[in-house]
C-alpha cells in the first residue's frame, strides 16, 4: 500500500484530474475528446517504449514479441475509446468503473487485509481488495449504467467489466514485473504514468468493444 505522503500525492493529483476529464467530456466538442484520446494514446506508447528499453533494430526485426504484443494492445485498446466517442456515457461509465474500483480495492484491501491476491506478479494485492474493488466498482458503475440505459443488464455487465479491470491491472504489473521496472513513468504523482492509471480501462475497452462489435450491433 502507498505511505501517507504517496495517499496524498494520489488524492491531491484525483481531486485536479478528475474534474478536468469529466469538464473535457461533458462540455467538449467531440473531435476535441477525440483528438485527447489520440494524444493519449501516444502518450501510452512512448511509456511503453521506455518502459521496455526497446531497440529500433529488435522492433524492425520482429524479436521483442511482448513489446509487440503491448504495443497492438494499446493501439487496439485507443482505437476502441476513440469508437466510442461518439456515446461520452460509455467512456464515462469506463471511468466510474476505473476510479471506484481503484478506489475500492485500496481502502477494502487496506483495512480487512488477508491473503494476497498474486505475490509473484503483484506482492501488495490482496483478495479482499479485488472483492472490494469488484463489488464497490460493479455497484456504482451498476446504477450509472441502469440510469443511463447502456445495457439491458446493466449490473451484471458492470460486475463483469469491475473484474476485466482488475485483470488488466494485473496484465500491467506482470509487464513491469517482466522488465524490471516499479512504474511505467511519472507523469502522474502518487500513480506513477499513464499505463499505471489506465491499465483497467484499456482492458475493459478492448473486451467490451469486441462484445460490442460482435454481439450488440
Amino acid at each position: 500500500m502507498p505511505h501517507k505522503s504517496d495517499l496524498s500525492k494520489r488524492v491531491l493529483t484525483a481531486v485536479i484530474l478528475i474534474p478536468c476529464v469529466l469538464g473535457v467530456l461533458l462540455l467538449a466538442p467531440l473531435i476535441i475528446i477525440q483528438a485527447l484520446i489520440v494524444l493519449i494514446g501516444i502518450g501510452l506508447t512512448y511509456e511503453w517504449v521506455l518502459l521496455t528499453k526497446i531497440d529500433l533494430k529488435n522492433v524492425l526485426l520482429l524479436k521483442d514479441k511482448i513489446f509487440l504484443l503491448g504495443q497492438v494492445y494499446i493501439f487496439t485498446a485507443v482505437f476502441f475509446l476513440s469508437y466510442f466517442v461518439s456515446n461520452v456515457d460509455i467512456l464515462l461509465w469506463f471511468l466510474i468503473i476505473t476510479w471506484v474500483n481503484d478506489t475500492g480495492a485500496y481502502f477494502s484491501g487496506r483495512l480487512l487485509k488477508g491473503p494476497k491476491l498474486w505475490v509473484a506478479i503483484s506482492p501488495k494485492k490482496t483478495w479482499s481488495g479485488l472483492l472490494g474493488g469488484v463489488l464497490m466498482g460493479g455497484l456504482a458503475s451498476g446504477f450509472f449504467a441502469s440510469v443511463t440505459k447502456l445495457s439491458h443488464f446493466p449490473y451484471l455487465v458492470s460486475f463483469c467489466l469491475s473484474f476485466i479491470g482488475h485483470a488488466g491491472d494485473l496484465l500491467e504489473s506482470a509487464a513491469k514485473r517482466y522488465y524490471k521496472v516499479k512504474d511505467s513513468g511519472q507523469i502522474l504523482p502518487g500513480h506513477g504514468g499513464l499505463l499505471d492509471r489506465l491499465d483497467s480501462l484499456l482492458l475493459m475497452s478492448i473486451v467490451y468493444g469486441f462484445f460490442f462489435l460482435f454481439f450488440l450491433r
